[in-house]
């Protein structure tokens, strides 16, 4: 049969787990301290904190019960002051996780560019000389450079075929012939 937890109870289990034996001065010896000390009874390891919580707010005493209404309130702001830290904690981490993700897409975009961008070199190419591309034995030009100077002004040059020889007239006129001489 377990004595239920009263303040006087609990002074009582203190008491007895400092090691003291004996009744606290002025104090009556009850049946369970003579009962405790003779038969060796086991003292409990822990009080759960809710269950002396709940004896306390039913206490008669006026002062224990406001001071387990303030444990109370204690207790609750302490609990969410732990949820609001891991909400804060997990909002960090999601953030990061987020911004890292994004870094990825932004990469792979990059990479994804990159490899639809390039021409990867051929084995019989070196790296000193770039081999040219013509648009016609005729003509003698790079067609691809042509095509990008057409393009960056105006003209209208299909991908592949046959560059009109006014296009190759107007290129030749605006970079080749443009070309400031040097010779002094």
């Amino acid at each position: 049969m377990t004595t239920p937890l009263t303040y006087e109870r609990l002074a009582e289990l203190r008491r007895l787990a400092r090691g003291d034996r004996g009744p606290a001065p002025g104090e009556a010896v009850s049946a369970h301290t003579v009962s405790a000390l003779n038969a060796s009874e086991a003292l409990p390891a822990t009080v759960s904190v809710d269950h002396l919580l709940s004896q306390a707010l039913r206490s008669e005493n006026g002062r224990t019960r406001a001071l387990a209404e303030k444990i109370h309130t204690l207790a609750a702001d302490l609990a969410q002051r732990v949820q609001d830290e891991y909400h804060a904690r997990r909002h960090r981490i999601d953030a990061e996780v987020t911004s890292l993700e994004q870094q990825l897409a932004e990469a792979r975009a990059r990479l994804h560019s990159l490899d639809r961008d390039a021409t990867p070199p051929t084995a019989h190419t070196s790296p000193t000389t770039t081999p040219t591309r013509r648009a016609g034995a005729k003509s003698g030009v790079d067609a691809a450079a042509v095509r990008d100077w057409a393009a960056d002004n105006g003209y209208q040059v299909k991908p592949l075929g046959r560059i009109p020889a006014n296009i190759i007239d107007a290129w030749r006129d605006a970079t080749i012939n443009a070309t400031p001489s040097f010779n002094t």
